[in-house]
């Protein structure tokens, strides 16, 4: 899906919006790196990542969804 690509050409922390197919479709590709807690600051609902890579947040908020890069490297 295309919109890694823009979340990862986007600085740290900014939050990019996504549809809720984008966010059901990140928190059930993969089992999430966590659920529910704080990353760099943020609250967010999950954050995903594939092996060791960077860790990209997700929040529901309302009927907004948002996804960032948190500058934060997943365990591998």
């Amino acid at each position: 899906m295309s919109v890694i690509k823009d979340i990862m050409a986007a600085k740290a922390g900014e939050k990019i919006p996504v549809t809720e197919e984008t966010y059901w479709y990140y928190l059930e590709i993969l089992p999430p790196v966590f659920m529910f807690g704080m990353v760099a600051g943020e609250l967010a609902d999950f954050g995903f990542a594939e092996g060791a890579n960077e860790i990209i947040a997700f929040r529901k908020d309302g009927k907004k969804y948002n996804a960032w890069r948190t500058g934060v490297m997943a365990p591998g």
